[in-house]
């Protein structure tokens, strides 16, 4: 949300968060999409890099579409136990 809030001019942002199954095994799954510029990327040391590399770490996965001109989404998958 800080992303979107600082860099994207994004007027609107939805959260959508999940438990899903995956593989046989929990994940919780988090959505964030805003309407603003696109052209986000995940460079060293950036924010996006940053969650990035704590969703690497806990074994799940992220996913980024953000083409010129918009929108941005950005997935999240992280293996849970409830």
């Amino acid at each position: 949300m800080t992303n979107a809030a600082k860099h994207s001019r994004a007027q609107r942002r939805l959260v959508t968060v999940r438990v899903r199954e995956a593989n046989g095994q929990p994940h919780l799954w988090a959505r964030v999409e805003d309407n603003g510029v696109g052209s986000a990327r995940i460079t060293p040391g950036g924010g996006l890099d940053g969650i990035n590399n704590r969703v690497l770490a806990a074994g799940g996965t992220l996913n980024l579409q953000s083409p010129a001109g918009g929108p941005t989404t950005v997935e999240v998958s992280v293996p849970c136990v409830y």
